[in-house]
């Protein structure tokens, strides 16, 4: 955009992206923006910022994949009634991995902000002063539960954990 013989750029962008995972207990959603202002007043004198947001949400989930390549391909995981068995191989430390699809919950969330605001200066053909200001903002959360009867217990005490994060 030009008014007057001075010029403006715009950008504006907005960015969804969802994606389920291999197996039930994982996925990852993002929400992202930008916006960036350039504005350029005379040959000698421009200025500009932008402004990127994004939000994830992650679902980790328990590697039932794992649990499972661990445990004998010949043990059944359920008993004749139909009921998930704990220990199909009678293994003191290897547990049925249908009891961590819904018995661990790893869930992560990220908000993130970068900013940046510039001027420009040029003071000859070869020569331009340029001053840079950015921020970097960013919060994390994490939740985490654990059944006591999953792999990653093993029978032991259920286990739960909040951890939060902010610069």
């Amino acid at each position: 955009y030009q008014h007057n013989g001075q010029k403006y750029s715009v950008l504006i962008s907005l960015g969804y992206y969802n994606e389920l995972g291999v197996q039930l207990t994982q996925g990852f959603e993002r929400v992202s923006s930008q916006f960036a202002l350039d504005y350029r007043g005379t040959k000698s004198f421009r200025w500009g910022l932008s402004f990127n947001a994004a939000l994830n949400h992650q679902d980790w989930g328990a590697d039932v994949y794992e649990i499972a390549l661990n445990q004998n391909p010949l043990a059944l995981p359920y008993d004749d009634a139909g009921n998930i068995l704990l220990q199909p191989e009678n293994h003191p430390f290897r547990f049925n991995p249908l009891l961590s699809i819904d018995g661990e919950i790893d869930d992560r969330n990220t908000k993130r902000l970068l900013s940046h605001v510039y001027t420009e200066f040029k003071l000859g053909k070869a020569l331009s002063y340029r001053l840079n200001l950015g921020s970097d903002l960013l919060s994390q959360q994490r939740g985490v539960f654990q059944e006591a009867n999953t792999q990653a217990r093993r029978g032991g005490f259920k286990f739960a954990l909040y951890d939060q994060t902010r610069r």
